[in-house]
This record gives C-alpha cells, sequence and structure tokens, in this order.
C-alpha cells in the first residue's frame, strides 16, 4: 500500500464500536450535547446487495479544510479501485461528505463484501481481522457459518428457535464482527442473542468483536 493510504484511517476513525484499535477517542466539546449513537445508522445495506458505511470523526479545521480533505479522500479512492478492487469498474465510491456539527462525516458505498474487507484490512486496521458475510441462507451454511449461539425474535425479546426456521431462496444472512448500527431491507426474522434492535425501525445494533447475525427475509 502506497505511503499516502490511511488517509481515512486517520481523519475519519469508524464511529460508535469501531473506534477501537488505531483510532483515538475524540474529547467532547464543552457545552456540546451528547449523541444518542442509538438513533444512528452506519450501516445501510441496499436491495441491490451493495452497501454504505459511515465514518464519522471529529474535525479540526486547522490541519485541512473541507475541499483539501476531500480532495484526499477522493484520491486515497481512486488508488483502492485501481490497484485492490474487485472489480474495477465498480469498486468502492463516495456516497456523500459533509462537515456537521464539528465532525467530518463521510459514507463510503462498496459493491462487495470482497472490497469492503480488503478496504478494512489495507486501509483501516490491517490487525482488525473485520470479517463480513451477506448472502442467501443455504450459501451461508455451504461457507461455513454455523448460525451458533442463542437467537431472538424480531421484537427483540423472544428467544427464537433456528430449528423451527424454514429458509427459502428469499432467506438472507448478514454476518458481522463488528459493531454497526444496521439497516437490512425486508422482514427481519431473528438477531443474535448480543445484539439489540429498535422495533420502530427495524435497525438492528451489533456489538464489537462479537459473532453477529441477522436473518431476514426480502
Amino acid at each position: 500500500m502506497k505511503k499516502s493510504g490511511r488517509i481515512i484511517a486517520l481523519l475519519l476513525c469508524i464511529a460508535m464500536a469501531l473506534t477501537a484499535a488505531g483510532c483515538s477517542k475524540s474529547k467532547k466539546k464543552k457545552n456540546q450535547e451528547p449523541v444518542d449513537d442509538s438513533k444512528l445508522t452506519n450501516f445501510t445495506l441496499n436491495d441491490d446487495g451493495s452497501f454504505t458505511v459511515l465514518y464519522e470523526e471529529e474535525f479540526n479545521e486547522s490541519y485541512y479544510d473541507k475541499k483539501e480533505l476531500e480532495t484526499l479522500i477522493d484520491s486515497e479512492i481512486s488508488e483502492f479501485n485501481s490497484a485492490l478492487a474487485a472489480d474495477k469498474n465498480k469498486g468502492m465510491s463516495k456516497e456523500s461528505f459533509k462537515i456537521e456539527g464539528g465532525n467530518a462525516k463521510l459514507v463510503l458505498k462498496f459493491n462487495s463484501v470482497a472490497d469492503y474487507m480488503s478496504y478494512e484490512s489495507n486501509y483501516v486496521n490491517s490487525n482488525r481481522n473485520a470479517v463480513l458475510f451477506i448472502g442467501k441462507y443455504k450459501d451461508a451454511v455451504a461457507a461455513g457459518y454455523t448460525m451458533a449461539g442463542k437467537f431472538l425474535a424480531a421484537n427483540g425479546k423472544d428467544t427464537f428457535d433456528k430449528n423451527t426456521l424454514v429458509a427459502d431462496d428469499n432467506t438472507y444472512v448478514l454476518y458481522t464482527n463488528q459493531g454497526y448500527n444496521i439497516e437490512v431491507p425486508g422482514e427481519i426474522l431473528a438477531i443474535s442473542h448480543r445484539s439489540t434492535i429498535n422495533t420502530k425501525t427495524s435497525q438492528v445494533r451489533t456489538p464489537d468483536l462479537r459473532e453477529n447475525y441477522i436473518i431476514f427475509k426480502k
């Protein structure tokens, strides 16, 4: 990886639970209202299989202005797509970038799980070992995802018995070992018991460094 890499990792450390290894925690500003991060969505799965990830960090304009930082971000995305993207014609892209409330908020769009894991490993944290799977239930089983552990129903309270699940071609699995607030298309059937769900928004919050599953129907 070129020396110019890690621009995003250095300036835009991953929000919420992903502020672990390699990213320094932001200090609260005086009189700043606490942020209810349970309402933030930092991982959104789209109907076409692509997904977006929000990266956020406190922004100090004494080091970079917005235009300069955005130029660096665009350069890093171009570098990644040229060197590491599974499909150079698709790759990853910048969905949005803005400075809001003293924070830089960058939303990146990934067209493949392989690109996401490659980006996380090469540009964010090589020691992180980020794992992500998105696919049909039968393909998850074939890939060795055992769906181990207890599950909760979509209400976030009742136990869900996986043995009663009748999986068809519309049944999907999202697996991650990262802490996220996740939105998936369709109907959520079950979540790993350590995760929580906002029943009003159907947003699932996964704990960091755990095996997290979301089983859903499109």
